[in-house]
């Protein structure tokens, strides 16, 4: 397996979720924030990057654009200097040239730890992912 930084998608999400949770739906939140709902929002965290995941497994920028915020100012920061992409335009065209450029993508998600801040307006994560192209297996 190798591992590529797949734009930095699975480790920079965050950002989307902080601009979608502000700006694509209301934000209906309870004034007493509990142990609980922490770790309830944490599970769906968590649950969106499967999706997220699954949708870059199978080249669907359908689901893709489910756990994004398809907003002109959705921001993707990479890993490189260069790696910047604003707008949905641009973070769909990058994904679909990912799809082109690779195929039978297969990820690994190891080691996720999601945080949700007290007011539970931000969540924000860390995951090693590994993923595999084209990924033959030999008898």
């Amino acid at each position: 397996m190798r591992k590529l930084p797949l734009l930095a998608v699975i480790l920079l999400v965050t950002f989307a979720f902080s601009a979608c949770n502000s700006n694509c739906e209301d934000s209906k939140k309870a004034t007493n924030t509990t142990k609980t709902s922490i770790e309830q929002d944490k599970t769906k965290v968590s649950e969106l990057l499967d999706e997220l995941a699954m949708g870059v497994e199978s080249g669907n920028i359908d689901a893709i654009k489910k756990v994004w915020c398809p907003k002109e100012h959705t921001l993707l920061l990479g890993t490189e200097n260069s790696e910047k992409l604003e707008g949905w335009k641009q973070i769909q065209a990058a994904f679909k040239g990912q799809f082109n450029a690779l195929s039978d993508m297969l990820i690994a998600i190891n080691d996720q730890e999601v945080k949700v801040s007290r007011d539970q307006n931000t969540a924000w994560f860390f995951e090693e992912s590994t993923t595999a192209s084209d990924l033959q297996v030999y008898l």
